[in-house]
């Protein structure tokens, strides 16, 4: 393990950010954590009111989920003492947070769930800022890239990249993925958890190494698709629902191995012995 490599956590305040943040507030080089503060119900935005209860059951079961799945999120509680830096919403690109990181020797970052890191981070942090992507890239990209598979019917393409964060949106290369491992009686909020578990445990194991990881290049291909905050609403809640009432994830956890291989990780997680 490098002696020089001091890491900050960048991340957002909800049950899933703390989970990962205690985590990996365990590993002796991290030292320091931005939180930026987000909304956190997206159902508010809605105004049609049968479309707006569906939508609010669905986040709150979500929280629900995180609560139980994530617990160790429920509050604050790191291993070892970090410099905490506090964000103002929508202020995580003030040049002063990084300068502050900068004066107190932090040279890595990994980043889970801020809003979109530009200029003052990428020039202070050349290829050492570190993404956790809820997603397989370069499949699904945009907002909502593990909703939008279940929604398709093909949960084979739910999970989490690890990459390189560039001037791009997840568009960095890529150096590995993870995928959960499913159960029949899964939902979309416990497929998600069971997918930021999996992925932190893989962080917290090896952030020490990710400097020196081999990268793989993201390539765009036919089979990319692109979401954004507007495509979510009722209707496509509704279908979603609609696949798992058809018996989606029990036909996909028969018949995963196959399922699984046709849609290859660009780089595999492969556990530490």
């Amino acid at each position: 393990m490098s002696e020089t490599q001091r890491w900050a956590i960048v991340t957002s305040d909800h049950v899933r950010h703390r989970y990962f943040a205690n985590a990996l507030s365990a590993h002796p080089l991290v030292e320091a954590l931005v939180v930026e503060p987000k909304s956190r119900n997206p159902a508010n935005n809605h105004n049609n009111s049968a479309d707006a209860l569906l939508l609010a059951a669905y986040f709150d079961r979500r929280d629900i989920s995180e609560r139980t799945v994530l617990s160790a999120g429920e509050a604050w509680n790191f291993a070892r003492p970090l410099r905490k830096i506090d964000a103002p919403k929508g202020g995580i690109n003030d040049p002063d947070i990084v300068a502050e990181l900068v004066a107190a020797g932090i040279d890595h970052c990994i980043v889970f769930g801020s809003s979109w890191l530009k200029g003052p981070w990428l020039e202070a942090f050349p290829g050492r800022l570190f993404n956790l992507h809820l997603g397989l890239s370069p499949y699904y990209r945009g907002v909502g890239t593990n909703f939008w598979p279940l929604h398709d019917g093909l949960p084979e393409y739910v999970g989490a990249t690890i990459h390189l964060l560039d001037e791009g949106i997840d568009s960095g290369p890529i150096l590995f993925q993870v995928r959960p491992n499913p159960s029949p009686d899964d939902d979309p909020h416990s497929l998600g958890n069971k997918t930021i578990a999996k992925a932190t445990k893989a962080l917290a194991d090896r952030l020490h190494l990710l400097p020196t990881m081999p990268r793989a290049p993201q390539m765009s291909g036919e089979n990319e698709r692109n979401f954004r905050s507007k495509d979510f609403d009722a209707n496509a809640l509704r279908h979603l629902i609609g696949q798992l009432d058809g018996g989606m994830m029990a036909e996909y956890v028969r018949d995963l191995q196959r399922r699984a291989l046709s849609v290859p990780l660009v780089a595999e997680y492969e556990p530490l012995a």
